[in-house]
């Protein structure tokens, strides 16, 4: 397992490696979120702002790219 490599390596005893790896597994596989499901009205707004925070800087970009070539590096 990569724990034992883990413990050779650091020479930390692999009890204890192995311990902080099994609970570091069990916490990630732990259930799902808490609390209730989100509505379509919530997932339609997140959607559109992670969008908006991409699209919009690259159309602006790719609107004024003379601007940018012509400028060149500095």
């Amino acid at each position: 397992m990569w724990w034992q490599l883990l413990a050779q390596r650091s020479g930390v005893r692999a009890a204890q490696v192995a311990r902080v790896a099994r609970r570091s597994c069990a916490h990630a596989s732990g259930g799902g979120a808490q609390g209730g499901s989100v509505s379509a009205g919530e997932q339609a707004i997140a959607l559109i702002t992670l969008f908006a925070t991409m699209l919009i800087p690259s159309s602006y970009i790719m609107a004024n790219i003379k601007n940018y070539r012509d400028k060149g590096p500095e």
